[in-house]
């Protein structure tokens, strides 16, 4: 029974997908369909040939004019960022952050161009222009992003063999003992709450009045001491006046 398939190959340089096909059943030799470095093509390939095998026909590779891949980065790019109608402004706005490092540099690159290796030289630069590790695996998830948008397979950017650079950990210093003691000494004084031994007359000055104040009111609900409650209310004055205010 004619059948075809496309097959894996690792190669020099990423991955090659190889199409085959049989004719007749498993006693005929695998013929040869092409050979592509994205598994989309592959598979237009051998859809196209198990059509002229199901017409009857022996595919004639030479009728084929494989049509050249002219998208670039650029071109891709355009389409992706037209298709994410469901992230915020925020987000894209630190996407189109991320293109604007990518496009300069690789933005005419045809997408056949686009390797793992090239991916890995692409860190390599950005790495050597100063940008931190996270800036870069934020620039390289973008360029995945939209490679995968563009149905391209394997993605290059996705590649094991695309590694970020290594970054020494920061140790953050504590302050010592004499930078602590000079901030304190730097602090204004006089201000804040008051010592306890500034509110002790007050408090026992307080104290005094509402005892007065208790003993006035006590004495004056009996008649003998109505004129005791008098003159003790004339002493209290203005401290008994105060507290009930």
């Amino acid at each position: 029974m004619p059948s075809a398939s496309i097959e894996r190959v690792k190669v020099k340089g990423g991955t090659s997908y190889r199409v085959r096909y049989r004719v007749g059943g498993r006693e005929d030799n695998p013929r040869r369909g092409g050979a592509f470095r994205t598994l989309r093509e592959a598979k237009t390939r051998r859809d196209w040939i198990l059509g002229e095998l199901a017409a009857m026909r022996i595919p004639d590779l030479d009728l084929v004019t494989a049509e050249p891949t002219t998208a670039t980065l650029a071109d891709l790019a355009d389409r992706w960022k037209a298709s994410r109608v469901d992230v915020a402004d925020g987000t894209m706005q630190t996407y189109a952050v991320a293109l604007g490092r990518l496009l300069p540099r690789w933005g005419t690159k045809p997408v056949e161009e686009i390797t793992a290796q090239a991916v890995a030289g692409l860190v390599a630069e950005l790495h050597g222009d100063g940008l931190r590790k996270q800036t870069i695996r934020k620039t390289v998830s973008v360029l995945a992003m939209v490679l995968d948008h563009a149905d391209i397979e394997p993605n290059p950017a996705r590649d094991k063999a695309v590694k970020m650079p290594r970054e020494e950990k920061r140790i953050v210093e504590p302050p010592t003992a004499d930078h602590v003691a000079a901030v304190i000494r730097l602090l204004p004084t006089g201000t804040g709450s008051p010592s306890p031994s500034s509110t002790q007359p007050a408090c026992a000055s307080a104290n005094s009045r509402r005892r007065v104040c208790s003993a006035a009111t006590s004495t004056s609900r009996t008649p003998a001491g109505a004129s005791r409650a008098r003159s003790r209310r004339a002493d209290a004055g203005a401290g008994c006046h105060s507290l009930r205010t």
